[in-house]
């Protein structure tokens, strides 16, 4: 298969220019042909179980940064009640 060989067809009057022999298969059915359903499954297998993995590190990282969240604002509220009765004693209550 060469791959500086042109080939040249007539579509309506027009010159088209063919594409090169050595061109890959770019649809999904040529690059799966000749494989069937096997060649296919295996590889949605690995896509989803790729997502799941990500989607389960994300949720992780989601609950980490609640979490935190969390912890602050109960110090933050803490720290608030704290304030609050320390300005109730100064006003002598």
């Amino acid at each position: 298969m060469g791959g500086n060989s042109k080939t040249t067809s007539v579509v309506d009057g027009a010159r088209i220019a063919a594409a090169p022999e050595d061109r890959k298969p770019t649809s999904a059915a040529a690059l799966f042909a000749g494989r069937g359903d096997a060649g296919r499954q295996p590889r949605v297998a690995e896509l989803k179980a790729r997502r799941a993995q990500r989607l389960a590190a994300e949720e992780e990282d989601i609950n980490e940064v609640a979490d935190a969240f969390i912890r602050r604002f109960r110090e933050d509220l803490h720290l608030q009640s704290i304030e609050n009765y320390n300005q109730m004693l100064a006003r002598g209550l």
